[in-house]
């Protein structure tokens, strides 16, 4: 959904819920606060992804509209620090817009009640298991980010590093950071509708999962990939990336102190580091089985840098041309030994 689309369903909300005046002026107001230049995670991108998320499950809802202006109050106040009145203070926003546009005021109360569940994403002591599917949901698409690509994962990781800058001390964020990752995987479910149990569950418990690995042991490079690039992160954060047409080279080097090999990827400008994926590593699975993939790809050199103790080219842009769209991993690869 573009701006134009989101403020058209902001209007259409607003008045099925009852709203006869302000509507246009609130909307503005929601967008600019979204906007806000400390943000970096809590914005508009956030907002849009949750309505699109919403308006595929409007059928689902026993109030779209009123779940709709939910989300989009939810994060309407976010101050950096302290975090604990955020949800509040937007549950009372909320209240506040509801009776300036002339939405009853029990639809305003029940607004502020489905922002306030945002705060732990835990069901209300008051509320039992799929008594409140329009509370869940809302819930559960608050929490979609945790479910997405390693790459947006990543981005997110680092997008909410920045909106903690007022935490200078590294160790000291990554302690928080780990608790809060951990209260999500230690959970039963995260996501509780049963169809978004059943299409995030896994991807998120596996984006979990592996962001605490880099966190407790303090990865300072992993590397990852998708169909569309390269990309680095440390303590899961994305730190690099390049899409895949930027790889000028990709050659198999021995590694010392074993039978082991790492993939070094150039990337041609002078002065680039290039990224050190090492194979047979976890972490850098995923990267590997896609830079084995690269149309041109030779898998001889793996085994030949074994053999020899020196670097062999795998792949090279001058060569086999430069990568033009998408690398579709290829998983059932042969070992290099």
């Amino acid at each position: 959904m573009n701006r134009t689309e989101l403020e058209a369903a902001f209007l259409r909300d607003a008045r099925a819920l009852g709203a006869t005046r302000d509507e246009a002026a609130w909307c503005a107001r929601l967008i600019t606060a979204y906007d806000e230049p400390h943000r970096a995670y809590h914005t508009m991108t956030h907002i849009e992804h949750g309505l699109g998320e919403l308006e595929a499950l409007r059928g689902s809802l026993a109030n779209p509209s009123l779940v709709n202006l939910a989300y989009w109050f939810h994060d309407a106040v976010y101050a950096q620090n302290p975090l604990t009145s955020n949800e509040a203070e937007s549950g009372r926003m909320a209240v506040e817009a509801f009776r300036a546009m002339g939405i009853a005021e029990a639809l305003g109360e029940r607004a502020r009640a489905l922002i306030l569940a945002t705060k732990t994403h835990e069901l209300p002591p008051d509320v039992a298991w799929n008594d409140d599917s329009d509370l869940e949901t809302l819930q559960d698409v608050d929490l979609s980010i945790l479910a997405a690509d390693p790459y947006t994962f990543a981005c997110f990781e680092r997008d909410v590093r920045k909106e903690y800058d007022w935490v200078p001390l590294e160790s000291a964020f990554v302690l928080g950071r780990t608790k809060v990752l951990e209260s999500f995987i230690g959970r039963p479910f995260i996501y509780k509708r049963p169809a978004l149990h059943a299409r995030w569950e896994l991807r998120a418990r596996e984006n979990l999962q592996r962001t605490l690995e880099a966190l407790r042991t303090g990865d300072a490079d992993g590397v990852d990939a998708t169909d569309t690039c390269i990309f680095s992160t440390s303590k899961g954060r994305l730190t690099r990336e390049h899409p895949w047409r930027d790889v000028a080279y990709v050659s198999a080097s021995p590694l010392p102190g074993g039978p082991r090999i790492e993939l070094f990827v150039s990337f041609g400008a002078q002065g680039d580091d290039g990224m050190h994926v090492p194979l047979g590593v976890p972490s850098t699975a995923r990267a590997a089985s896609y830079l084995r993939s690269l149309p041109g790809y030779d898998a001889t050199a793996e085994a030949n840098a074994l053999r020899t103790r020196s670097p062999h080219i795998a792949f090279s842009a001058a060569k086999s041309g430069v990568i033009d769209g998408p690398v579709r991993r290829v998983l059932a690869t042969s070992p290099y030994r």
